[in-house]
């Protein structure tokens, strides 16, 4: 296709976008996020482009391929990838193509384990009555998890950076490596803890049989309840510190089982009664919301596991921006009581990190594609921040990657050093840094990042 006929395409598109109306214009069908040949590091790819029709398959055989809705001529995918190079087969409307995609799977020994953490005396399935329902957990959980990869190295680029992500921890056939633990405790006992003691429990435990310095835990409970009952939600939380992030599993029941069943379940607006069934959707009610919600759980805590923190945008993913963790992957919202029809956003509201929580993921251990030549480090030689009078003085052994500050309420301020060989000490003014977050006169938390990805945090009052 000449390149003229390409943009007289585009142009009738927008004409049509601007008028509002439908024509007899037919898009073409692009991939716009990915340049043919680029390489992928990390196994699912999102794509996003135009197409024709109402629906759009993309696979790397038409055996494998998914189906997506187009709406208003765009559409969002995903695809799994195989390493080494990947011809996409795309189609929608009269139209079809092929996309060459090269997955190169990360080197790095920094990894994201996943864990399925069962009582002793039940098994790790999920609970039902319906001897329908597949009470299988590992495929549910082995999807979330290649899907918030596959986000975060989306967000990422949207954000400015490579598509850097995290590496996770795969089998032989490429699925993700689940490990399942057993507690020492019964269902019954573990359900009768508070949330800080299961999780102080759970980290026990992995330590005791999964102990690295270079992973981060993923641990999801199996022995979570919902009591209809009583409106009860056992052993039901989500929470995380610098090394583990832990969720509860009643929501599990509407994550799909297979890739094929994603984009069905991110629309299916059947409504769910939340005093029969456990409801944890931002208040929404509907399958879709709740899948979007646990999803978006999954990847918000896991990011505290390397370092990032609450969010005042309510766009981010560390804010209840999670909630709309389907943006990333659909070009409409689904419905829910009240509202009647599809809901649209613009690429600006599509669940992000904050510009500086980026800064500082660019460069964590944890989102470098390739461990270093030269691993080793003094983990003794972080950077340090001293602050006398109005002069902070910076510190960083190894060079100084990303300066930040930051409070509850407002958007961070932080400067960042992507040169080759980054400064080694800096001079910065207190007050000039205050005088970023206008008339707020409480706490601000000072956040430095060196080459290494070791950060080191001061609170100055």
């Amino acid at each position: 296709m000449s390149h003229s006929v390409r943009a007289l395409q585009r142009l009738c598109l927008v004409g049509l976008a601007w008028a509002g109306a439908v024509g007899k214009c037919h898009a073409e069908l692009t991939i716009d996020n990915f340049q043919a040949g680029d390489q992928v590091r990390y196994p699912v790819a999102i794509l996003r482009g135009i197409a024709g029709g109402k629906e759009m398959a993309v696979g790397t055989s038409w055996k494998e391929a998914i189906r997506f809705p187009v709406i208003h001529h765009r559409y969002t995918a995903f695809v799994q990838l195989k390493p080494g190079k990947n011809m996409l087969l795309l189609h929608a409307g009269s139209e079809s193509m092929k996309f060459r995609l090269d997955y190169r799977p990360s080197t790095s020994v920094h990894r994201v384990l996943t864990v399925l953490v069962s009582a002793s005396d039940e098994k790790d399935e999920l609970p039902s009555s319906d001897r329908r329902f597949n009470p299988d957990a590992l495929p549910r959980i082995g999807i979330v998890m290649k899907l918030a990869q596959a986000f975060a190295g989306d967000a990422m680029a949207r954000g400015g950076y490579e598509r850097k992500s995290f590496n996770l921890e795969l089998n032989f056939e490429g699925q993700v490596k689940i490990h399942r633990l057993k507690s020492p405790k019964t269902g019954s006992e573990l359900r009768q803890m508070d949330a800080g003691a299961i999780f102080s429990h759970i980290q026990e435990l992995v330590k005791t049989q999964l102990a690295t310095e270079t992973a981060k835990w993923c641990a999801f409970m199996a022995f979570s309840r919902f009591e209809p009952e009583s409106q009860k939600s056992l052993a039901q939380f989500s929470q995380a510190n610098e090394s583990q992030a832990v969720f509860g599993t009643n929501d599990l029941v509407w994550w799909p089982l297979t890739f094929k069943a994603v984009p069905k379940a991110f629309a299916d607006a059947q409504a769910i009664d939340p005093t029969k069934a456990f409801d944890d959707s931002g208040n929404r009610k509907t399958v879709w919301s709740n899948l979007s919600t646990g999803y978006g759980t999954v990847i918000h805590e896991l990011s505290r596991t390397f370092g990032v923190n609450g969010s005042s945008d309510p766009n981010s993913v560390m804010s209840r921006g999670f909630d709309q963790f389907s943006r990333a992957f659909t070009q409409a919202e689904a419905t829910i009581e009240g509202r009647s029809t599809p809901l649209s956003f613009s690429k600006d509201e599509i669940p992000k990190w904050d510009p500086f929580y980026s800064a500082l993921l660019n460069w964590n251990r944890w989102f470098q594609p390739d461990s270093p030549k030269a691993e080793s480090f003094e983990t003794s030689l972080k950077p340090t921040l001293v602050v006398t009078g109005d002069e902070i003085l910076v510190d960083a052994p190894y060079g100084l990657r990303v300066i930040g500050a930051q409070n509850e309420a407002s958007p961070a301020w932080f400067m960042e050093y992507r040169e080759p060989n980054p400064v080694r000490r800096v001079k910065l003014s207190l007050s000039s840094i205050r005088s970023k977050f206008g008339e707020y006169k409480g706490d601000l938390t000072l956040e430095v990042e060196d080459d290494h990805g070791q950060m080191n945090q001061l609170v100055i009052h």
